[in-house]
């Protein structure tokens, strides 16, 4: 199966599954999948992925997108003793 047919059966069963209707993922429709790519903010995502409650306080393990040294998009990853967003991460990334 070619990326494109792959492509098609995810846009499908998406619309289906969530009465969406995304384009179909053809060149005619290109513009519109780089526009809202790149309107996508990924820099400073971060997700608490689990804890460990076994310690005291609760340890919650966090994976957070950034750019690396490279100017590359990386993950993060961390423990903390307070649940990181991805609104605290971002202003973090601002300092």
């Amino acid at each position: 199966m070619s990326i494109e047919q792959r492509a098609t059966k995810f846009v499908r069963t998406f619309n289906q599954l969530f009465n969406e209707s995304l384009p179909e993922p053809t060149s005619k429709h290109a513009r519109e999948y780089f526009v809202a790519c790149c309107a996508w903010q990924l820099v400073g995502r971060c997700v608490r992925i689990g804890f460990d409650d076994s310690s005291k306080p609760i340890r919650h393990y966090h994976w957070a997108i950034k750019r690396g040294t490279d100017q590359q998009l990386t993950v993060e990853e961390f423990w903390d003793s307070e649940l990181w967003t991805t609104q605290r991460y971002q202003a973090k990334l601002k300092d």
